[in-house]
């Protein structure tokens, strides 16, 4: 019985034959891993464009006079980061361009 546990031998080393044909999986998938909850959910607000807004860069959301757009964050300099429900598109846009959409 002995011959069912000997190991498998490759170029005159002893490998164990389930490592030497298994798959390593990287660590972020395997499983039973819980993604980190430990910050807070963010809260998602509505507004609603006064004005139209014509994106000046990339990173920047076009806004159309009644637009709907769900915002993420306010930065500190008056720009606000969300999506518009019309286009789907993210973006930054100036927060003085809409107001709260109270539902």
């Amino acid at each position: 019985r002995s011959s069912d546990l000997s190991p498998v031998m490759i170029s005159d080393s002893p490998v164990n034959a389930l490592n030497s044909n298994s798959i390593v999986q990287p660590q972020a998938q395997q499983r039973g891993e819980a993604p980190d909850r430990r910050e807070a959910p963010r809260e998602v607000y509505s507004f609603q464009a006064l004005y139209s807004y014509i994106p000046q860069n990339e990173d920047e959301l076009e806004l159309r006079e009644g637009d709907v757009v769900d915002v993420m964050e306010k930065c500190d300099d008056g720009w606000f980061v969300g999506t518009s429900r019309r286009t789907r598109m993210f973006g930054t846009f100036p927060g003085n361009y809409v107001k709260p959409l109270y539902l």
